[in-house]
């Protein structure tokens, strides 16, 4: 895939990262007596996705399979949960990154584009 796919695809992982973390601020601020689990998980996730955001920038095939389970878990998570305004609002950019995640090839180790030309 063209390099401006990758990052297109990593801009948004990073977008959706700070979707997790501003979620993670509001649920600190919030009443709720969960809001140390909750505004901690959004906190992991983030960075969670931000790691797997830079390593994808830099074509490694093992976050381009971590982010494929982490986006498809984080999708699940938001179909299963009570669906307010903000799950709609997640929802949207992660099914559209999760499917230019799952289109993104990277070149197989040891493999150079040049390869079959010097056969």
């Amino acid at each position: 895939m063209r390099t401006s796919s990758v990052m297109l695809t990593v801009r948004l992982f990073y977008i959706v990262a700070i979707f997790w973390a501003l979620f993670a601020g509001y649920w600190l601020l919030s009443e709720s007596a969960y809001r140390l689990a909750y505004s901690g998980m959004a906190v992991v996730n983030a960075g969670l996705l931000s790691l797997l955001g830079y390593h994808l920038a830099q074509r490694k095939q093992w976050a381009r399979w971590g982010a494929i389970l982490v986006l498809g878990f984080n999708i699940i998570t938001t179909l299963t949960d009570q669906m307010g305004w903000f799950d709609w609002l997640y929802l949207v950019p992660a099914v559209g990154l999760l499917i230019m995640v799952i289109l993104l090839r990277f070149p197989e180790r040891g493999v150079s584009a040049t390869s079959d030309l010097t056969k």
